[in-house]
């Protein structure tokens, strides 16, 4: 199988099934949901709104809080079963759409960046990290969607050869040591980027033997009962956290992508939108945007400072949560989107065109070199 570079750039792009890109579109609402929240891995302190919902408290607010960081955990599953599912046929990469996802990365964190020094003093190490955005894992999800991306026609290559037999009991051994066990831990050498493969693999699996081709009724009884099982256990830990101390820090035990509930519904919402064939140019316009959209959403610098000041200066005025995060929830649907067009139509029109052509010879040049050294 040929799993060559594909250096062309002019290639047509086949209008894809609008109703994937939906699914797709709802995967990318799903992740703002669970940014905008006043709670952080990179949170710094300093802020009064800043909410720890890693400590159980029976509440509505620390139950939807809850919820919204699993909506973020839905999102990633169902934005790379989509994926997955065009990548899954692909025998190339295209050397300019992984240039310009590189240099998007780099100029969205340098623009954060350069915007963050005009409200306060980054340190050294925040503008450190800003200036390697990938290396540094700024923005996880694309940094590591670039590598999957390079890697994706070797790993179709790799099981092209397997007979359904050989392939399902791939599809279940990476199943058991990679989505169930890797819930009470990251045994057999787990990374995110292994993840990857395995939902990949997944989709794969799925698509090539038509596991879609049954009712609706299946999958969305999966859905419906993953979806139910999950509001239980956050209803639950929530509650058994805020009596017993064992389960105090426990609310987020379980909250990953690959997790096997989180798993089956994005296939079953997959298989959903497989069965249904429509066009439309404007979600796939929208759908076209969504790495801009999760760089953008993911700025280093707002999810650190900017929301917490922003839901500060809210509670000062007496709003109360619900109200601050649906103001926020909505200015960043709208806001978002809209930023990652304009970028798109000016700076974008470099990466993909100017900036990209500049790598590309770059990256021959140094092709060149290599071939007379080794």
């Amino acid at each position: 199988m040929n799993t060559s570079i594909a250096k062309d750039n002019t290639y047509k792009r086949v209008p894809r099934n609008s109703s994937i890109e939906v699914v797709k579109l709802l995967a990318l609402v799903l992740i703002i949901f669970s940014s905008v929240l006043p709670y952080g891995p990179t949170y710094q302190g300093g802020f009064d709104s800043y909410v720890d919902i890693r400590l159980a408290e029976f509440s509505m607010r620390n139950i939807v809080y809850t919820l919204f960081r699993w909506c973020g955990q839905f999102g990633d599953a169902l934005f790379i079963v989509c994926s997955a599912y065009f990548l899954c046929d692909s025998k190339k990469f295209k050397a300019p759409k992984i240039y310009k996802m590189i240099l998007d990365s780099w100029i969205i964190s340098v623009l954060g960046l350069v915007t963050a020094m005009l409200f306060m003093s980054p340190t050294f190490s925040e503008s450190l990290k800003s200036l390697f955005p990938i290396t540094f894992q700024r923005s996880w999800f694309v940094g590591c969607y670039i590598i999957y991306y390079l890697a994706h026609p070797f790993i179709n290559n790799a099981v092209s050869n397997l007979n359904r037999a050989q392939f399902r009991r791939v599809v279940v051994i990476l199943f058991i040591l990679y989505s169930v066990l890797t819930m009470f831990g990251t045994y057999y050498y787990f990374t995110l980027f292994v993840s990857f493969i395995c939902i990949h693999l997944f989709v794969m699996y799925n698509k090539k033997y038509e596991l879609f081709k049954h009712s609706d009724k299946k999958d969305i009884i999966t859905i419906v009962v993953s979806l139910s099982l999950i509001l239980l256990w956050i209803v639950g830990i929530n509650y058994l956290g805020s009596r017993y101390s064992f389960f105090t820090s426990k609310t987020l035990l379980f909250c990953h992508y690959y997790n096997p509930l989180v798993i089956a519904i994005a296939l079953s919402a997959l298989n959903l939108a497989v069965r249904r064939q429509w066009k439309s140019e404007f979600v796939n316009k929208i759908t076209a945007l969504s790495l801009l959209i999760y760089l953008f959403h993911s700025s280093y610098f707002w999810l650190t400072y900017g929301k917490y000041w922003i839901y500060d200066r809210m509670s000062e005025l007496g709003l109360p949560w619900y109200v601050s995060t649906f103001i926020l929830i909505v200015a960043y649907v709208l806001l978002i989107p809209t930023i990652s067009f304009l970028y798109d139509i000016t700076i974008g029109k470099l990466t993909s065109g100017v900036f990209s052509k500049a790598v590309g010879f770059v990256m021959n040049k140094i092709d060149i070199m290599l071939s007379k050294i080794i």
